[in-house]
């Protein structure tokens, strides 16, 4: 497996993990901010690209929603044992 397979769980795991990590320390809290501003201003900057100003916004929500939702199925998959059949 490639390390590129691995960078949406990355940043899963860093938003759900800096999530707590930023109720718990306030230092961490500003942090996690910026980090997550930064990131959504970059999916917002690619979304700009689509060239149609209507779409932007579905572009860049598209690639959020993207990230996370290939970053949590697939640590799910990775966790998960063989599939039936592969069993077989």
């Amino acid at each position: 497996m490639r390390f590129r397979y691995f960078t949406p769980s990355f940043l899963t795991l860093f938003f759900a993990a800096g999530a707590v990590a930023a109720l718990l320390h306030p230092l961490w809290r500003w942090c996690y901010l910026i980090l997550l501003l930064a990131y959504v201003a970059a999916a917002g900057v690619w979304g700009m690209l689509s060239l149609n100003v209507r779409m932007a916004l579905f572009v860049s929500l598209g690639i959020i929603a993207s990230h996370w939702t290939y970053g949590f199925y697939f640590l799910k998959g990775l966790m998960a044992g063989k599939m039936e059949e592969a069993r077989r």
